[in-house]
């Protein structure tokens, strides 16, 4: 795991989204094994259309979202969904200072999670490793926090 593509990722992350999507659907990103119910976590979605902009790029997304901590697990909620393929990218803001902290050594001090567990290995998590089909309706997602 790239700690350094990981800041990069949590820092890219801390960006609004320009976009609402429209829908009846609503995606519920859950988020288990947090290190602390401190800070909040924050979290972006992707669609398929701008799937080259995930996930270092959240003024791309389609719809951002922080949730606060309870128990050590949070949940990222997306509403007015059209059906269609999304990921989703997020990360631990223990502090709640707006981006992930790390070492001078660009190592993170705060967790990252991204939809279907995709791994960091020499890049940032793959588009086709991350996303999932949203047939619409209600669906729920879940991902651990990575430290």
């Amino acid at each position: 795991m790239n700690c350094a593509l990981l800041v990069a990722l949590a820092l890219a992350l801390t960006g609004s989204a320009l976009a609402e999507p429209s829908g009846d659907g609503r995606i519920r990103f859950v988020l288990t094994d947090l290190r602390s119910s401190s800070g909040v976590v924050r979290c972006s979605l992707f669609a398929a259309a701008n799937a080259d902009a995930f996930p270092l790029h959240p003024d791309h997304a389609v719809a951002s979202a922080d949730a606060p901590i309870h128990d050590r697990r949070a949940i990222c909620e997306f509403a007015h969904l059209p059906p269609g393929d999304y990921a989703v990218a997020s990360f631990h803001d223990e502090n709640n200072n707006g981006r992930l902290d790390a070492t001078a050594f660009r190592i993170p001090k705060e967790g990252v999670a991204v939809s279907n567990n995709a791994r960091v290995f020499f890049g940032p998590p793959r588009w086709k490793d991350a996303r999932f089909a949203f047939p619409g309706g209600t669906l729920e997602v879940t991902a651990k926090m990575r430290y």
